[in-house]
């Protein structure tokens, strides 16, 4: 068994002390030689070297790195000076020289080290011996293992200077984590934990569970700062999948990490069964962190580690903003709508200092609201940077008073459910979900606009055309894809002609309406689980699942307009820069549309004006009316334009 050392205090001092101290045990390496070869003098020069050896050890207050790379891996005497040797030959050139006037090379072997050094073995030369098994030499493959070059491996060369370093093998394969200033109180203690019980071991291995990857690997890195160790992290993707390549990785591991005091966290990619076998084969401290548990043949410890609760979030965003750096109603809103760990928390507010520092005209949530992967959804779903405001929208008093009351409760619930208490009796989960019926054009989708913008989030539109698919499986893996991205930004979900993918559920005759029930109770769990607001929008309220409608906390009902509020979508369908020419809005209002088409025929004359080089005229309204009423499949007739020129 390898006993994993912490590594040596590395002061200037101490590396200062072990070059003389290497140097020393050098001279008494090249001395041997000179013995083997009867140079005169070269007995008394072993003398000397010895003399200086003691002299650096009783200066040294930690032991030199040669020790204790000789303590870590148990060698014998005869194995230290071995390793001694190859490490000579790159070290020093007149050694090389020494070797080469004995064997004809310029490399340490076996049959040199036999022949030459003292207490000599045949030990260490077998393939599970320390020097060989554990990789701190390497033999060239040639004909005579007494005769073939024995070569010092790089990290071990490296360690015997008193510099710790990766193989270059490994090297790539691993990273150091980064570590922000801030951890949640679950954090801290799943720390002091992981600290003290590995603390109490040379060989401890953990794992880390839960959906919070970047709070799991600060505290590792927290809990291995503490002990004084190093921590790499490394990809399970990147785990060899064959046998011999996995326990040859494992081996040069265990070397370089016996070397520096050095632990390791494999993050877990989806591949429990490399991640255990690998695992079960490092020694020293070693953990994985991973959304669910892999199957370790030993395991010492546990920690279950989710992203932080929104009462923790909110002391989160306080020590990264300081208390003088936010509101409450803001406060409150990052806390409950964004599902961050630590580290998220702190890049995001990372972006509102930034945002402030420039005088950026952005709230504090819309300059925290991480960017979304625009490609991780594909045709699934789009997302959109909500720009209208409630000055765009044209309701009755009632619907925009529940749409403010919308906004009212997504800002509040940190407040409710958390400080009051009352998550505990939120029995159908702490999301918010709100249908908005009505027919096409009524204002639905601008309204899902005007309360994401309102809140400082993104909106994230659902292709149910896309989530919905025929094989069996299929949509469900759509939906947690959806969801998925929308807890990474803190996005509104809309839900468009939600009746496509929200029916009612069907009588069950065979095993495709099974399936298809299967989906509509996954998709009633994904709301009720999702923290942030779904918006469904209908054309048909009347097709909609009465399961779904008692877990919706609103619906709102967006009436076809009249007159009065048809001349108020008119005159706010043409933005203040807009040239226009003697528009009467009063005639306007009498064609029968909704809100859609109108700002349809708005944007349509605009171009007919543009490309004409004059403002926006009754005539060119008329011209866009006429193709608009087309492509509704409604023949225009004169009435409609009536009065217009």
């Amino acid at each position: 068994m390898i006993a994993v050392p912490s590594a040596p205090m590395r002061t200037i001092g101490w590396l200062d002390l072990n070059q003389r101290f290497l140097a020393a045990e050098l001279r008494r390496i090249a001395a041997y030689l000179d013995v083997r070869a009867e140079v005169p003098g070269a007995a008394a020069a072993v003398t000397d070297a010895e003399g200086a050896i003691t002299e650096v050890r009783d200066e040294l207050e930690n032991d030199a790195a040669i020790d204790l790379v000789a303590s870590a891996f148990g060698l014998t005497v005869f194995e230290r000076d071995v390793l001694l040797l190859a490490a000579a030959v790159e070290l020093d050139a007149g050694i090389a020289h020494r070797c080469l006037a004995a064997t004809g090379m310029p490399a340490a072997s076996f049959g040199l080290a036999l022949s030459t050094l003292p207490g000599a073995h045949w030990t260490a030369l077998l393939p599970d011996g320390p020097l060989r098994a554990l990789r701190l030499v390497e033999v060239e493959a040639r004909d005579s293992l007494v005769a073939n070059p024995v070569r010092v491996a790089e990290s071990v060369l490296h360690a015997l200077a008193g510099i710790e370093t990766i193989d270059p093998a490994l090297a790539p394969l691993l990273a150091r984590p980064r570590e922000v200033s801030i951890a949640s109180t679950t954090q801290l203690t799943a720390v002091e934990r992981l600290s003290r019980l590995a603390g109490q071991a040379t060989s401890f291995r953990y794992q880390l569970v839960g959906d919070d990857p970047d709070g799991q690997t600060d505290v590792a890195a927290r809990a291995m700062r503490r002990l004084g160790r190093g921590l790499w992290l490394l990809t399970a993707a990147d785990i060899p999948a064959d046998t011999a390549s996995r326990r040859a990785f494992a081996v040069t591991w265990n070397r370089d990490a016996a070397l520096s005091g050095a632990s390791l966290l494999v993050v877990d990619g989806g591949q429990p069964e490399l991640t255990a076998d690998f695992v079960d084969q490092v020694v020293g401290i070693v953990g994985v962190a991973t959304r669910q548990p892999a199957g370790l043949e030993h395991e010492d410890a546990r920690f279950e580690l989710d992203r932080p609760l929104p009462l923790e979030q909110r002391e989160l965003w306080l020590e990264a903003l300081g208390e003088d750096g936010i509101d409450e109603a803001n406060l409150s809103l990052l806390a409950s709508q964004f599902r961050l760990s630590a580290r998220g928390i702190w890049d995001a507010a990372t972006r509102v200092v930034s945002a402030r520092l420039l005088d950026q005209d952005l709230s504090p949530v819309a300059a925290a609201r991480p960017a979304p992967e625009v490609g991780r959804l594909g045709d699934l779903g789009t997302w959109l940077e909500p720009r209208a405001t409630w000055s765009h929208l044209v309701l009755p008093p009632d619907q925009v008073s529940i749409l403010r009351e919308i906004v009212a409760q997504v800002l509040g619930r940190t407040t409710v459910y958390e400080s009051w208490g009352f998550r505990s009796r939120a029995a159908d989960g702490l999301g918010i979900a709100a249908l908005f019926e009505g027919d096409s054009g009524t204002g639905k989708t601008l309204a899902a606009e005007v309360v994401a913008n309102e809140l400082g989030l993104w909106v994230l539109r659902v292709d149910l055309a896309s989530v919905v698919s025929k094989y069996i499986g299929e949509t469900e893996k759509n939906i947690a894809k959806v969801f998925e991205a929308a807890e990474g930004t803190g996005a509104v979900i809309l839900f468009d002609e939600a009746e496509a993918l929200f029916g009612k559920r069907s009588e069950v005759r065979d095993s495709h309406d099974r399936y298809a029930n299967i989906e509509v109770a996954y998709l009633l769990q994904r709301i009720e689980s999702y923290r942030g607001l779904a918006i469904l929008t209908s054309n048909a309220k009347s097709s909609i699942d009465r399961a779904f409608l008692r877990r919706l906390r609103f619906v709102v009902r967006f009436p076809f307009p009249n007159q009065g509020q048809r001349e108020q979508i008119w005159r706010a369908s043409f933005p203040a820069a807009a040239p226009t020419a003697n528009l009467d809005f009063g005639k306007l209002s009498h064609l029968n549309l909704a809100g859609g088409d109108i700002r349809n025929i708005a944007l349509a004359a605009a171009f007919l004006a543009a490309g004409a080089s004059e403002p926006v005229s009754m005539a060119h309204l008329r011209a866009a009316t006429r193709r608009e009423l087309e492509k509704l499949g409604r023949p225009p007739s004169e009435a409609d334009t009536r009065g217009w020129l």
